[in-house]
């Protein structure tokens, strides 16, 4: 049965109130699926549905919700109801949790937790000391350290006693410091003679963390090394916790999802749920600009009005040369933002980054242009059409692949996201430089058109 059937069986059975039977359409299903479930159905629906009285099963529910739906099902527990299903969170879920409350609640739930388990309480408030988007705020505090003086069987027993921790792939050894110095799989210390030291089945650690390094760099740590877990530490290089790969998949969907719609310009908490009147208000302000850009665009062609109103056969391949310049961009844009977002690109590299897209621009605005003066002159019976609109492609080409590129480089330089609204510049540019090279030289030959 897929979610869209299930969520309309769920919706009759809560319809015509028989609890038991929307009770037992939920039993067997894992929590993600759940969540899933509750993306389908009313707000109303949702919280008649929805009960923590086994804090476990709901509080892996709420890890699957989307934000929106979370807030609204959180909004409606009461206060005990609610610090028991977060007591029941891995610490760092949990933080996550807490810090989506609104901040006079904050408090008071940590207290309640508090109340239940004080020592949850003091490391929940401990991370949300961190920025949501660093590795501090990422990493689970509960972590493993063995000295390099212990033996297997030692830090066997260790791990059987801290039966808490959870997707443990790796332990860390420490120094005297508590620095961490090295690592060892656990495959390594379940196979190794019980009496052989963890130093001689240490291995050296390929990168640590800062609890200030970002989301995004933590990441990339994963990716270049092929990481399963990576240790945190303070600023003075001591082992305060761990991230493990499942955490760092949530970074890699929400920076895709943070870049793919800033490119759009849209807020990146807007979701396919997120009510119409919040959706427009998000919009607006990007497409106000775009208007604004719009204008600009419109203002240059305003300018050649007189030979529109001579050669109408210009305003025909307007759009041609503005549209391709803008696709043309958009690639560019798409390619220098990923090689960005992935690390390929840095801005030491930027030099070469740009001369590469200037010639793909030229080469391209070559071919298209060459194609797009055929056909100019096939259809209206003047070369020197042709020749106008194909020597405005290769221009507009060369615009397009160099604030294709330029655009989230500045950003970047600037210190603001390169995904930010690019798109709405890029097409600023290519309309305004590709309507001013058309009509210029079509205005400059404008003898030779008529």
């Amino acid at each position: 049965m897929d979610v869209e059937e299930l969520a309309a069986r769920m919706s009759q059975a809560l319809e015509l109130g028989t609890w038991r039977e929307a009770v037992r359409l939920l039993h067997g299903l894992h929590p993600a699926d759940v969540a899933d479930l509750m993306g389908h159905l009313s707000p109303a629906q949702r919280r008649g549905l929805f009960s923590p009285r086994d804090p476990e099963g709901a509080s892996e529910v709420i890890l699957h919700l989307d934000k929106e739906t979370r807030k609204s099902i959180l909004s409606q527990l009461t206060r005990d109801r609610l610090s028991a299903l977060i007591e029941e969170m891995a610490t760092d879920d949990a933080a996550d949790v807490v810090a989506e409350l609104p901040p006079e609640e904050v408090k008071e739930v940590l207290q309640e937790i508090a109340r239940l388990d004080r020592q949850e309480s003091e490391a929940i408030e401990e991370l949300l000391r961190y920025a949501p988007e660093s590795a501090g705020g990422l990493m689970e505090p509960e972590v493993l350290a063995l000295r390099s003086e212990a033996t297997a069987g030692q830090a066997l027993a260790e791990l059987r006693r801290r039966r808490e921790l959870e997707d443990v792939h790796n332990l860390f050894v420490i120094d005297a410091e508590g620095r961490p110095v090295g690592m060892v799989p656990l495959q390594r210390l379940v196979t190794a003679d019980p009496g052989q030291s963890v130093a001689s089945l240490m291995e050296p650690l390929p990168a640590v963390a800062r609890v200030d390094m970002d989301q995004e760099e933590v990441a990339h740590l994963f990716k270049k090394y092929d990481l399963v877990s990576l240790p945190v530490v303070d600023e003075r290089g001591r082992l305060v916790g761990r991230i493990t790969v499942d955490d760092v998949m949530e970074v890699v969907e929400a920076e895709a999802t943070e870049d793919f719609l800033r490119l759009g310009g849209l807020g990146k908490e807007e979701r396919v749920s997120t009510p119409p009147l919040r959706s427009a208000w998000l919009r607006l302000p990007w497409l106000v600009v775009n208007l604004a850009t719009a204008f600009l665009a419109a203002a240059v062609v305003s300018a050649f009005q007189r030979s529109i109103s001579r050669v109408v056969a210009l305003a025909v391949f307007m759009p041609v040369v503005a549209g391709m310049g803008g696709n043309a961009g958009t690639q560019t844009l798409t390619v220098i933002v990923r090689g960005l977002a992935l690390g390929e690109i840095t801005l030491g590299r930027a030099k070469r980054a740009l001369l590469k897209e200037l010639l793909v621009g030229l080469v391209n605005g070559a071919i298209l242009g060459a194609i797009t003066a055929g056909v100019a002159y096939l259809w209206q019976g003047n070369p020197w059409l042709g020749l106008v609109i194909g020597v405005a492609m290769v221009v507009n080409m060369l615009v397009a692949g160099f604030f294709g590129a330029i655009i989230p480089l500045a950003l970047k330089l600037l210190g603001a996201d390169p995904a930010l609204s690019s798109s709405i510049f890029l097409t600023t540019f290519t309309d305004v430089c590709g309507f001013l090279a058309f009509l210029g030289f079509g205005t400059m030959l404008m003898d030779r058109l008529m």
